[in-house]
């Protein structure tokens, strides 16, 4: 009985040996096991460096695109807040706004006309005959108005004269005037040439804008002009019929044109009287041969020498 516990009791005993062993082994990794272990904690040391790395490589390019990006913008904002800038602009501005402007002054409210020959001499065309050449030719620009004045230049529409073109000529009589003209001279050896003088209401005309202050009439000129043959009879003594004076007052909208070339001119002294409504427009700016409408605005500023006709 003895020795069976005793059996027993080392059986227990060995048996309790065994399972301490077994719990000694499993609490001791296997090398394979903590190879295996050291390699993966490596490659997740490795992940997270490379993961690092990739992050301050993106945050180092961001910074480096943003950094230019930051200086123009910089840049940007130092110009614009600049008053060097800010002057340049409202300058830009201010030259815009005048640009429009005289695009619709010049091309919309005026009208270009293009004058041809010399029947305004000296005033308009004078390069065309110091030149001998036609192809001097000024240009004005006109304005429709609702007013006209003694001495303003206008152009009339067609149908005043034979050639049936738009003429233009300076206003001498206007609505209430008496236009007169009395004979001073008669050369019957010069093809019946009558000399004569103006007279506007009542008083001898002076006018220094003209090209010759010797006026001349030639009664075989006016083929096709009654007004002019009438003008002429009362002028022209020879036969005992004219008087030697003859003259006409302005009806309301009535205004009585001549050219400076007083002589080479076909006017109101052939067809008559102008009414307003036959007026296109009156001279504002006369451009001269060989000078640009910017020359001639700036000499109408700057010098006396104005080009400006509103008043003459």
């Amino acid at each position: 009985m003895k020795n069976e516990m005793t059996q027993y009791q080392d059986d227990k005993s060995s048996s309790a040996l065994d399972n301490i062993n077994e719990l000694e082994n499993n609490k001791k990794p296997s090398v394979s096991s903590i190879n295996s272990n050291v390699e993966q904690e490596q490659e997740t040391a490795l992940r997270v460096e490379t993961q690092d790395n990739l992050e301050s490589t993106s945050t180092e390019d961001l910074s480096q695109n943003q950094e230019p990006q930051t200086k123009k913008t910089k840049i940007i904002e130092i110009i614009t807040k600049s008053s060097i800038f800010g002057y340049f602009l409202n300058a830009m501005i201010i030259f815009g706004i005048c640009f429009v402007c005289c695009w619709f002054v010049f091309y919309v409210l005026f009208t270009q006309v293009e004058v041809v020959g010399l029947s305004m001499l000296p005033t308009i065309n004078s390069s065309a005959y110091d030149n001998k050449d036609t192809e001097h030719i000024d240009y004005v620009f006109i304005l429709k108005s609702n007013h006209y004045e003694r001495k303003d230049i206008v152009v009339i529409k067609e149908g005043k004269t034979t050639s049936n073109s738009r003429i233009i000529k300076r206003i001498i009589a206007v609505p209430g005037d008496t236009i007169g003209f009395k004979k001073t001279g008669f050369s019957p050896s010069n093809n019946n040439k009558i000399s004569y003088d103006v007279y506007l209401n009542g008083k001898k005309l002076e006018e220094n804008y003209i090209f010759e202050q010797k006026l001349y009439l030639f009664p075989s000129d006016g083929m096709g002009y009654d007004f002019y043959n009438l003008l002429v009879d009362d002028l022209d003594t020879s036969d005992g019929d004219g008087d030697g004076f003859f003259e006409i007052t302005m009806d309301k909208n009535q205004y009585f044109v001549m050219g400076d070339n007083r002589n080479n001119s076909t006017d109101s002294r052939y067809f008559g009287p102008v009414t307003k409504d036959e007026i296109i427009g009156k001279s504002v700016i006369h451009v001269k041969y060989g000078q640009t409408l910017f020359e001639t605005i700036w000499k109408s500023i700057f010098s006396q020498n104005l080009l400006i006709y509103t008043r003459r």
